[in-house]
């Protein structure tokens, strides 16, 4: 479904002197694919380019290189019309349900505005009609919520509502966004099995983006571990939940206070040290200034992403 080659995206961080620009390295030489029907995981700490490449696949950010192709069709050279056009099989579900809803808007007019938008619908009381089914649909009493503002809805009517507006234009493919992670404990749960019951309806594919492991190790069919803009680990679900082969892997699973492997707990080394700045990122491997396994080459030399077992990719020259 979605192809990325040697994806970058930089972002400008001013001048240092007179003359040299420098560039925040969010995004740095990437390349995946996600599979039509799959849930497919994006995890990693908070600056590693997660939010970044879920941007790019939505078109809400432009790559500085690289291809990304949906389909076959390069994503970023679409205009006009057919842009238009892409942006109704690609939604997304932000972290923040409040920021993301307009609060001088009710939940009728948040919901039937993309329809309107794409020609959808034909008046506005076809457009009532199918919102109060995609209400419905996740979870929330039509009646009691259509009429409200933003700021009248609790946390996670709020994210349904951000749900049912991606759903209103019946999107092949969803990025999700930390969907869960502004919520309560009690109803994250709740989320997300809305979510897995919607993609068996509706037939969608998932980028789930998060730092939680838990949520990922729960929805995804294949997981990838970024780090300061680069992919270093890529495998299936319960593969990389059982065996992790990069350090930075290992460290994840590893600060995961309630995460555990056949009722043993996960054992590893604890991580050292603060993450580079991506405006001047290290040469080499980048996590090797935090790396308790380097060795020569991960100082001088950028390890390329290989597989190393059926469906697995590792980039790495010592792995665990």
């Amino acid at each position: 479904m979605f192809e990325a080659e040697g994806l970058k995206v930089y972002f400008s961080a001013g001048r240092s002197g007179l003359f040299a620009r420098k560039y925040v390295h969010a995004v740095d030489g990437v390349s995946f694919l996600i599979r039509e029907g799959e849930v497919f995981g994006l995890v990693g700490e908070s600056g590693s380019g997660k939010t970044t490449i879920g941007r790019v696949l939505c078109r809400l950010t432009s790559p500085t290189s690289g291809t990304v192709s949906f389909e076959g069709k390069d994503i970023t050279k679409l205009r006009g019309e057919r842009l238009k056009r892409y942006r109704r099989q690609v939604q997304m579900i932000f972290q923040d349900p409040y920021e993301s809803l307009n609060p001088y808007s009710t939940v009728v007019d948040a919901v039937t505005f993309p329809m309107r938008v794409q020609g959808l619908v034909d008046n506005r009381n076809q457009a009532r009609r199918d919102c109060e089914e995609l209400l419905d649909r996740v979870g929330l009493r039509r009646h009691d919520v259509m009429s409200k503002y933003p700021h009248e809805l609790s946390g996670g009517e709020r994210q349904r509502v951000s749900i049912a507006r991606a759903l209103a234009v019946r999107p092949r493919f969803i990025v999700a966004d930390e969907p869960v992670s502004m919520l309560d404990i009690s109803i994250q749960a709740g989320i997300l099995n809305l979510m897995m019951d919607l993609k068996k309806e509706y037939g969608l594919t998932y980028m789930l983006i998060t730092h939680d492991l838990r949520v990922t190790q729960y929805m995804s069919d294949r997981i990838a571990v970024m780090y300061l803009g680069k992919l270093v680990e890529l495998a299936p679900g319960e593969e990389l939940m059982k065996h992790q082969f990069h350090p930075y892997s290992q460290l994840l699973v590893s600060s995961a206070a309630s995460f555990e492997l056949g009722g043993e707990r996960k054992e590893t080394w604890s991580g050292k040290g603060e993450i580079p700045s991506a405006i001047d990122p290290p040469s080499g491997c980048r996590f090797h200034p935090r790396c308790p396994f380097r060795v020569e080459e991960c100082d001088r030399e950028e390890p390329k992403l290989r597989m190393i077992r059926p469906d697995h990719y590792l980039s790495c020259f010592n792995p665990q």
